[in-house]
């Protein structure tokens, strides 16, 4: 838990459990208004959707972040921390109209509560230079980067790679995705990303696909299109998404990985995720990353 530092110390609390890609932007954000506001954050990752234990913090299990950012000091909540522990005055963000939330996140216009609990998605990221030094503060752990710098070295050094996330809406069938691409179908997110390829002068690239979609990988490879994956051991064992608390911290880490390799491609073709993201801003490609959607 933060600890005042003095008696107008002030909090900004940021909670999020959907997929890890939003959640660490969300972070992002989050660290961004609180050095503007000259806030402490509170990150409280607890009762994430990868986690069956709702009380640990995905947080301390994935990631090492810097104890304190541009005068900001970082804190973990653990499972002993109580909203009641939080200076008062506090607001939440779903009392805080939307309008003004936006706005105030926006302009990094402060607030007079002491404490802020933000759980609403805050898409109000910075400049892409500013995103790069704040997320230069995070890194994943050491046995999970070990993983990225082994299949760096096997399979992506040396030999050219294209980066591609297709996230299948949430892991869901074919053609009951909610963004245009996927409706086309499978076939047509291939042909899209083979006319990128060639776009981008990389013809005879592999593909680094990061997909929750076994039909996405089979149709890759019937059109003989020579993809590198990581091998989750979740792919295939259910019809829904891989960050789902049924399967555990094993989904969290599988996409911490895939994030970080995107970034470690050569080329990246952006269709916009989250994942697509991290890669774009931390990413030092060939050429500029190439959107098709």
């Amino acid at each position: 838990m933060v600890q005042d530092r003095s008696p107008s110390a002030r909090v900004l609390v940021t909670r999020k459990s959907s997929g890890l890609g939003s959640d660490l932007i969300s972070v992002l954000c989050a660290l961004d208004y609180a050095i503007k506001t000259q806030r402490d954050l509170l990150i409280d990752w607890r009762r994430s959707r990868y986690l069956r234990d709702e009380g640990r913090n995905l947080v301390d299990t994935l990631f090492l972040v810097d104890p304190e950012i541009e005068g900001c000091r970082i804190s973990i909540a653990n499972r002993e921390f109580d909203d009641g522990d939080l200076p008062k005055p506090v607001l939440h963000s779903d009392d805080w109209p939307f309008a003004d939330y936006h706005e105030d996140m926006v302009a990094g216009r402060d607030r007079p509560e002491r404490t802020l609990v933000v759980t609403r998605p805050m898409h109000h990221y910075p400049a892409k230079a500013r995103q790069g030094q704040l997320l230069q503060h995070i890194s994943l752990r050491p046995r999970l980067m070990a993983k990225v710098r082994e299949f760096r070295n096997r399979q992506l050094q040396g030999r050219p790679t294209v980066g591609l996330h297709i996230r299948h809406g949430n892991g869901e069938r074919l053609l009951e995705g909610r963004d245009g691409l996927i409706a086309e179908g499978a076939e047509a997110i291939v042909a899209r990303c083979l006319e990128a390829i060639k776009t981008v002068g990389a013809q005879g690239a592999r593909v680094f696909l990061c997909t929750d979609s076994q039909d996405i990988r089979a149709t890759f490879k019937d059109a003989g299109v020579d993809v590198l994956h990581w091998n989750s051991e979740l792919l295939g064992t259910d019809k829904g998404p891989m960050h789902r608390r049924a399967f555990g911290i094993r989904g969290a880490e599988d996409a911490a990985i895939e994030m970080w390799l995107l970034a470690r491609c050569q080329w990246l073709i952006y269709n916009p995720s989250w994942f697509s993201h991290y890669a774009r801003v931390m990413g030092d490609f060939r050429a500029p990353p190439l959107n098709i959607d």
